[in-house]
């Protein structure tokens, strides 16, 4: 992404292709989890995703904390952490006690699969929410500097898309609570819902003038 003589095409190519690899972070890492947790897994998939949610967030503190330093620092520092975590998980993580050994990949079964009327149902609300997920976080420093533009006051873009992202931590590590005692289903379902009324109410909440009701929401 730094090289100066990217284009359109190549910058949206390797866009596409980080955003691949990202989303297979997600199997492996919840594979991880349930080699450790034979009970008690969403607990543990909560503190997963919200330390996910946490390592999104933190490429917008860097950039407020780097001072001089150009944007490309940003990109440099990340990938460097995101390698060496890729090596700490390669060295350091051995295979849990309830692992199961992995099958042979079965092409024909990406078909099969999707008859299944249960798994289509859970795979369709987690694509939506993956689109709606992405898009907010990718559109949260907009939304601010938006804000702040139109009422004219000052407001650090970056500390503030690093606090609204990284918020999510601790609603991931209480989701993962809630879901021990509630169900997994219910907590979703809720979730969903209660992130649907959002998105249904952001359009007014853009036009408060109150950063205290604008960063609450």
């Amino acid at each position: 992404m730094i090289w100066e003589g990217n284009t359109l095409l190549s910058i949206v190519s390797l866009r596409f292709l980080t955003g691949f690899f990202l989303a297979g972070i997600y199997p492996v890492g919840m594979k991880i989890a349930a080699d450790y947790f034979e009970r008690g897994l969403g607990k543990s998939l909560g503190f997963l995703v919200g330390a996910l949610v946490l390592g999104t967030a933190f490429p917008h503190l860097l950039k407020d904390i780097k001072g001089q330093l150009p944007w490309e620092s940003v990109i440099i520092s990340t990938s460097g952490l995101a390698i060496l975590g890729g090596l700490f998980m390669l060295f350091l993580i051995p295979d849990g006690p309830f692992r199961n050994p992995s099958q042979k990949l079965q092409w024909n079964a990406i078909g099969t699969i999707f008859k299944n009327r249960a798994f289509l149902s859970g795979a369709l609300g987690y694509f939506g929410h993956m689109w709606e997920l992405y898009a907010f976080w990718a559109f949260t420093p907009i939304l601010i500097q938006h804000f702040a533009q139109s009422n004219t006051i000052d407001i650090n873009t970056s500390f503030w898309s690093f606090l609204v992202i990284a918020i999510g931590t601790l609603g991931c590590i209480v989701a993962g609570y809630l879901a021990h005692y509630f169900g997994d289903k219910k907590i979703a379902r809720t979730a969903l819902f209660l992130s649907c009324l959002c998105c249904l109410i952001a359009p007014l909440i853009l036009e408060t003038s109150s950063p205290l009701l604008f960063f609450a929401f």
